[in-house]
C-alpha cells in the first residue's frame, strides 16, 4: 500500500477512536474525582452512624424532651379531669340517690310518692280529719282533701259542720230507719241507721238475728226465760220469757 494511502487512513481511524473513549475527569490531585467523592460520602455516614446520640443536646433532646413532656402532661390531664368529675359530683347538690316520682317510692328528696306519705296525715299537719294525698311533683302534700272540722264551713272532705242537712236522712243513706247525725270529723255518723234483717241490732232496733245487743229476758224484766227476736221488724219476742 503506498504511503499517501495509509496516512488518509489513518487520519479517518484516529478521531472515531478518541469519540468513543469516555474521558474521566482528573482532579488536582491526580486522583480520580468520582472515587474520592464517593469515599467522603462513605466516611461522613459511617461517622454520623457510629456517634453515639446525646440525650441532653441537638435533636435528640427534643425528642426525648416531647416524650418526658407528653407522658407527664398524659398524667396530669388524667388526674384533672378525675378531680374535676368528682367536683362536678360534689356541686350539684344532689345526695347521690336518684328520685323517680311516681314509683310509690321513697327517694332522695322527695316529701311523698303516691301513697308513700311518710307516716303523715291530714290531722298531723294541723287539719281535723280528711284525706291526705301527694302532689304529682313529690314536692310536697296535697292539703285538698284536709279539712278543719268545726270552722261553720263545710270545707273539701267533710260531709257536715254541727248539724246534718235536712235532706239527708238515713233512709236517703240506704238504710231502713234511724236517724243520721254529724259526726266529730264533720262525716255523717250513721250508728243510728239501720237495716232490719242485716244481723247486726243498730239504731233503733231491739235486736237482729241473734244479735240482741246483751239483752235477755232478765235484763228485761222476767224471770227467766229465752228471749226471741221478731223478724219482720227487729223487736223483741217475750213469747219465751218467764213471768215473775
Amino acid at each position: 500500500m503506498s504511503l499517501l494511502v495509509r496516512r488518509v487512513l489513518c487520519w479517518a481511524v484516529v478521531p472515531l477512536a478518541i469519540a468513543g473513549c469516555p474521558v474521566e475527569p482528573v482532579d488536582d490531585d491526580g486522583a480520580d474525582a468520582s472515587t474520592s467523592s464517593g469515599s467522603s460520602t462513605t466516611t461522613e455516614a459511617s461517622t454520623s452512624a457510629a456517634t453515639p446520640a446525646d440525650p441532653t443536646t441537638g435533636g435528640d433532646e427534643g425528642s426525648t424532651g416531647v416524650g418526658s413532656s407528653g407522658g407527664s402532661t398524659g398524667s396530669e390531664s388524667s388526674t384533672g379531669s378525675s378531680d374535676g368529675d368528682g367536683d362536678a359530683s360534689r356541686g350539684d347538690g344532689s345526695t347521690g340517690e336518684a328520685s323517680v316520682c311516681g314509683n310509690n317510692v321513697l327517694e332522695g328528696d322527695e316529701v311523698c310518692d303516691l301513697a308513700q306519705l311518710s307516716g303523715e296525715t291530714c290531722k298531723s299537719l294541723g287539719h281535723g280529719g280528711g284525706q291526705l294525698t301527694c302532689l304529682l311533683t313529690c314536692e310536697d302534700y296535697n292539703l285538698l282533701g284536709c279539712f278543719i272540722c268545726g270552722n261553720g264551713t263545710i270545707d273539701i272532705g267533710e260531709d257536715c259542720e254541727d248539724s246534718v242537712p235536712k235532706e239527708v236522712t238515713c233512709q236517703s243513706l240506704g238504710f231502713e230507719a234511724g236517724e243520721v247525725t254529724c259526726g266529730d270529723e264533720c262525716t255523717y255518723d250513721t250508728s243510728e241507721c239501720s237495716n232490719c234483717g242485716d244481723g247486726v241490732a243498730s239504731g233503733p232496733e231491739d235486736c237482729d238475728g241473734l244479735d240482741f245487743g246483751g239483752e235477755t229476758c232478765d235484763t228485761q224484766g222476767f224471770d227467766g226465760g229465752l228471749l226471741g227476736c221478731n223478724l219482720a221488724n227487729c223487736t223483741f219476742n217475750y213469747s219465751g220469757c218467764l213471768e215473775t
